[in-house]
């Protein structure tokens, strides 16, 4: 299979269901329409940033209203509009304005080349950097919190350990990467110089897996019903529905 580029969503579509991965990356078919939620997950963000710059720039935000606004403009429905004021009033209650003389820029782009000539893309929400350490922020809408345990291993860990060290070289010491997890806690882990390394590794590992994987399988899952795939997919149609069937029974 082809890889135009890696990024955490696509280590991870190709981990949950390589023929998932085929169908949207190689095969071009479009992944459906967003999810209302999504949809809400990326007004929040939004708003985030936008709160965030104009405090930077000594302006001043009425942050209810700007979520107002923002979920109108997006077509956030109105029971969504009220869970999106909801979550920012959880980022700010906990915190989410310290330490803002830290920030070096918000929603920061990276489009980088592993060694192997594979390109890592994605974006930071929020970069903050003090003496040689460094604190990535992202700011989650899920429903479900992270394992605690396997949190420093997550592909958008490994991904952002190694960008942020690329795009800002004096990060040289121990990154925090929190993820503001807004229906739940903030969940932090920390990683080193010596993970990004070990990181880049395993980016360059898994590119090299995709791009070598020659006929890629189904892995039939609850998430089937949502792939851009499903109507083609015999293990979807027959292993998910099956399945079920026996559970029932």
């Amino acid at each position: 299979m082809k890889v135009e580029h890696l990024s955490a969503s696509r280590i991870s579509t190709y981990q949950q269901c390589q023929l998932k991965y085929h169908a949207i990356y190689d095969l071009g078919i479009r992944d459906g329409d967003p999810h209302p939620l999504t949809i809400m997950g990326k007004a929040v963000h939004r708003v985030g940033e936008m709160g965030v710059n104009t405090l930077l720039g000594n302006g001043t935000i009425q942050w209810m209203e700007s979520v107002e606004s923002t979920c109108k403009e997006m077509n956030v429905s109105p029971a969504n509009t009220i869970l999106a004021k909801e979550l920012v009033n959880n980022a700010l209650d906990w915190g989410y304005l310290r330490n803002l003389d830290r920030c070096v820029g918000t929603e920061i782009e990276f489009d980088l080349v592993l060694p192997n000539c594979v390109k890592v893309v994605g974006y930071i929400d929020r970069l903050d950097i003090k003496d040689n350490c460094a604190d990535v922020i992202d700011l989650k809408t899920q429903k479900r919190a992270f394992n605690d345990d396997t949190l420093k291993d997550e592909w958008q860990s490994v991904t952002y350990n190694w960008a942020s060290r690329q795009i800002r070289p004096e990060i040289t010491g121990t990154s925090t990467l929190s993820y503001w997890v807004l229906r739940h806690r903030v969940q932090r882990c920390w990683i080193t110089a010596d993970d990004a390394k070990r990181g880049e590794d395993k980016l360059m590992a898994i590119s090299e897996e995709i791009m070598s994987c020659e006929d890629p399988q189904p892995t039939p899952s609850g998430l089937c019903p949502w792939c851009p795939y499903q109507p083609q997919c015999s293990a979807s149609k027959e292993g998910v529905k099956a399945r079920f069937k026996r559970k029932k029974k």
